[in-house]
């Protein structure tokens, strides 16, 4: 039982850090194979026809196709991840930050502006306190 826990968190933190890299790896994995397939069918092709004098330029053609769609993986990922730490930082509405008259920085949507300009603060406990007085 606590194993199959173990595996389920380490999964789910996998997945949580990796997960915008790995959902876009089977398209690239595809477009590989789709053009190895293509390569494949073409080379066969040329064999079949005699026709082998642009078998070259297609063993060319493949491997810079296979070299463009990792550069394009790889570009994607990094993009993903910069806008995952631009995104957590300078998007957050906590960032917006106003500067009160003493210098202290309070964000702009502060829940607890109305108590910090209270002159005192009663707790429950006082409330009790002076009810019983």
């Amino acid at each position: 039982m606590l194993n199959k826990l173990l595996k389920w968190t380490l999964l789910a933190a996998i997945w949580r850090r990796y997960g915008a890299a790995l959902s876009v790896l089977p398209i690239a994995l595809v477009f590989i194979v789709l053009i190895f397939a293509i390569h494949s069918d073409y080379s066969e092709y040329a064999q079949i026809s005699d026709n082998k004098h642009m078998l070259g330029w297609s063993l060319l053609a493949k491997w810079l196709l296979v070299v463009a769609v990792i550069l394009a993986y790889w570009f994607h990922v990094r993009r993903l991840v910069a806008k995952s730490k631009a995104g957590s930082f300078s998007k957050s509405p906590r960032s917006k930050v106003d500067v009160e008259k003493n210098g202290e920085a309070v964000p702009a949507d502060d829940p607890f502006a109305n108590i910090r300009q209270k002159k005192r603060l009663r707790s429950q406990a006082d409330i009790v306190i002076s009810e019983k007085k």
